[in-house]
């Protein structure tokens, strides 16, 4: 019994001092942000600029974690992410939310209430536990797939664009002064991407909670390679990822690819965008959280331009 309560009291803790969420507002009243193809409420428009391409879906990857109810309180135990799990919800174009979860069991798609974007960031946990931002499971990746019966070998263009008509209160900030962007493809998914082997250890991107023995599920797959493959970026001096925060002043946009080439295949073609917090930006309300969170707007969108490659 007093195991079970020194978890309880750890996770309140941790729930505590969360700082940052990923909010929207609507009117002066703060919502959870859910994803809208209508830039005035949300910015999360995905805008294509070209005639013979078609977006044929939006999904999210994101990690769970596991909650429970306790006096009418939702709480979740980040404390043991082995109880999570990686869940890939849909995009509905006539709610403008996420709000269907792929069941693999039945290869179906359930509806769900709208859900979160991105986990809440702790920079204390991260500060204390000296733990990487990849084992807080707290970022987003969109995956985003395109049909064209015109494309096959393509170049693309991917930008973010800023909000600049967004508005935020004395407790927030914009979400492009904390986060970065990377966009990956579908063959940094091949199992065969030599970044995933070190020569001796394979499955370098599974999580220290999950056996190596264990196969994963396609939704892991997607989850876990490329937020390993996102974490090598922050490790490595020679890379950066892309962001607003860098420049100043700000620009209005950022280039996440330009000219990337991309092949469809059967008439279609998947980009995948992570989005995570960047600590460094972060340390500096490490003061505020014993008073407060910190809420975050969402003030971008993305827009991807294709053009005809090479052998087209």
């Amino acid at each position: 019994m007093k195991k079970v309560q020194n978890r309880f009291t750890k996770i309140v803790a941790a729930a505590a001092v969360t700082i940052f969420s990923l909010t929207v507002s609507f009117v002066g009243v703060y919502a959870w942000f859910l994803a809208s193809m209508t830039a005035t409420e949300s910015g999360m428009q995905m805008r294509v600029k070209t005639k013979n391409v078609e977006i044929e879906s939006i999904n999210l990857y994101k990690f769970d974690y596991h909650s429970s109810v306790v006096g009418g309180i939702e709480i979740f135990d980040y404390l043991t992410p082995e109880t999570g799990v990686v869940n890939k919800y849909g995009y509905s174009e006539d709610t403008e939310e996420f709000d269907t979860v792929y069941d693999a069991a039945h290869d179906e798609w359930d509806d769900v209430s709208p859900i979160t974007v991105m986990n809440v960031y702790d920079p204390v946990a991260m500060l204390i536990s000296s733990q990487s931002l990849k084992d807080m499971n707290c970022n987003a990746i969109y995956e985003v797939t395109f049909t064209s019966s015109e494309l096959v070998n393509a170049l693309l263009d991917l930008q973010s664009i800023r909000l600049t008509a967004k508005s935020k209160a004395s407790n927030e900030i914009f979400l492009t002064d904390c986060v970065d962007f990377d966009v990956f493809y579908e063959s940094d998914l091949a199992d065969s991407n030599p970044l995933y082997t070190d020569g001796v250890d394979n499955k370098l991107y599974y999580p220290s909670y999950i056996d190596k023995a264990t196969p994963l599920s396609e939704s892991e797959e997607v989850y876990y390679k490329l937020s390993y493959l996102s974490n090598l970026i922050s490790e490595d001096p020679l890379q950066s990822h892309s962001n607003f925060y860098s420049s100043n002043p700000k620009p209005d946009d950022i280039d996440l690819a330009i000219d990337d080439s991309v092949t469809f295949t059967s008439e279609s073609a998947t980009i995948y965008i992570n989005v995570n917090y960047a600590p460094t930006e972060l340390e500096q309300y490490l003061q505020d959280i014993y008073s407060r969170n910190i809420l975050a707007v969402y003030d971008f969108y993305f827009s991807f331009s294709f053009s005809e490659g090479a052998g087209a």
